[in-house]
């Protein structure tokens, strides 16, 4: 299984993440795990850990083959970027080195 981690920044930290995660509480369904984390289900791309922190946003992905992940993480880009009109959203995506736990 392949994990990847995305990490969301944006030019307004401080109002767009908070902004981005009632939009994705308010449009998708999800299920809260702790304070700041919750798996969201996305409807073009499957169910992804997202968790908020104060500057950025991390997005879980795990698939079974390299062009899963690829697709997956393309079809969750296009989603936020049509969930936060007018933010530049820059997103860094990186192998993890474990699968993270909700998905195990």
């Amino acid at each position: 299984m392949i994990a990847m981690t995305g990490t969301l920044r944006t030019a307004d930290a401080v109002h767009a993440i908070p902004e981005l995660g009632q939009t994705l509480r308010r449009n998708y369904e999800h299920i809260l795990l702790h304070t700041g984390q919750m798996l969201v289900v996305f409807p073009t791309v499957g169910t992804v850990l997202v968790t908020e922190q104060t500057q950025k946003m991390k997005f879980d992905l795990v698939a079974d083959s390299r062009i899963v992940i690829t697709t997956r993480i393309s079809a969750l880009e296009t989603d936020l970027a049509k969930r936060a009109p007018g933010q530049t959203l820059r997103l860094e995506w990186c192998h993890s080195g474990a699968v993270p736990v909700p998905f195990r």
